[in-house]
């Protein structure tokens, strides 16, 4: 990527200024002086964006989802568990779109939810099998899509959302570890919003660049992963954008995920460390073991970035009024 010298850009969210954050490579990334939100400068177009994704090592989040296919032709109970909380939020999500939009009970079996950024669709599969039949999604990834199709027959498209027929309308839309990729995320926000139903929901998780571990890992933070990541959320940034659209802000929070294994390993090493199938995956129960016992080691970091709300990742539930 062509880098050119900028003299505070204006932030691609609120708009304010941004100033000089930090040099990553050859990537330069700002951060705003107002909301916090950081962002590479200048960004690459989406569509050089979508070239990124067209190998299965394309990134860890990629990689990680061919681990959990490989684990889910096997052993689906287990990766089922993996995704608990997902599930268990998604299930909350669904009944209170039925308790904004009508008294008619809105159950599973027509319940309508898409998952934006799916790669092999595992997590689709997940919520069918826990009863959510109507649920699909889309990806940019043609490797992880074929892959997906082919071992689990999920019902995932290849493409990105813009793709959507607009006529296509959702109960629950779920945006997790996706807008952080894109070029431009207020506009992603805004087709999410056109293709909710009234009173529908959606689901956001993102790397909180406030976190204490980004604090205290400096440069070797592991979401700075340029050229993947092109912009980097705050709760204060995430929750103007989503406001920006019209979507009216129902829960924000932060959360501690299964991260520590590659957080540590970054540290240590300089580079993530991922589950990668073709090269004899980790179960993904000995990556939980391991990741408990990461945890229990920094206990007290987790405890109070959980205190000050500093964790990980931002989560943020919209609702489309």
């Amino acid at each position: 990527m062509k880098i050119m010298n900028a003299s505070n850009p204006p932030c691609p969210i609120c708009g304010h200024e941004s100033q000089m954050h930090r040099t990553i490579g050859a990537f330069l990334i700002y951060s705003c002086r107002f909301c916090g939100h950081g962002h590479l400068f200048p960004r690459p177009a989406q569509s050089e964006i979508e070239k990124q994704y067209q190998n299965e090592c394309s990134s860890i989040e990629n990689s990680n989802a061919f681990a959990m296919l490989d684990a889910y032709k096997t052993r689906p109970g287990e990766v089922r568990t993996h995704y608990r909380w997902y599930l268990k939020r998604c299930a909350k999500l669904v009944n209170s779109v039925k308790d904004n939009i009508s008294p008619l009970s809105i159950d599973a079996a027509s319940a309508r939810i898409f998952d934006a950024g799916c790669s092999c669709g595992v997590f689709v599969k997940c919520l069918m099998d826990c009863g959510f039949v109507n649920a699909e999604g889309i990806d940019v990834n043609a490797v992880a899509v074929r892959k997906g199709i082919e071992s689990l027959g999920a019902p995932i498209t290849l493409g990105n959302i813009s793709n959507l027929a607009q006529e296509k309308k959702y109960h629950c839309i779920i945006a997790t570890t996706l807008l952080e990729h894109l070029s431009d995320p207020l506009s992603a926000l805004a087709v999410f919003k056109s293709h909710l139903v009234k009173g529908g929901r959606l689901l956001v998780t993102v790397p909180n660049f406030d976190s204490l571990i980004r604090a205290l890992m400096g440069s070797r933070w592991l979401w700075y992963m340029p050229p993947f990541h092109i912009h980097h959320f705050t709760p204060q940034s995430l929750r103007t954008a989503a406001a920006a659209q019209g979507f009216t802000v129902s829960k924000m929070d932060t959360l501690n995920t299964g991260t520590y294994l590659y957080l540590l390993h970054a540290l240590v090493f300089g580079t993530a460390k991922t589950q990668r199938a073709a090269k004899g995956a980790i179960s993904s129960g000995m990556v939980r073991r391991i990741d408990s016992a990461v945890r229990a080691v920094l206990f007290p970091l987790i405890f109070v970035s959980g205190l000050c709300g500093k964790e990980p990742y931002i989560v943020g539930e919209f609702t489309n009024e």
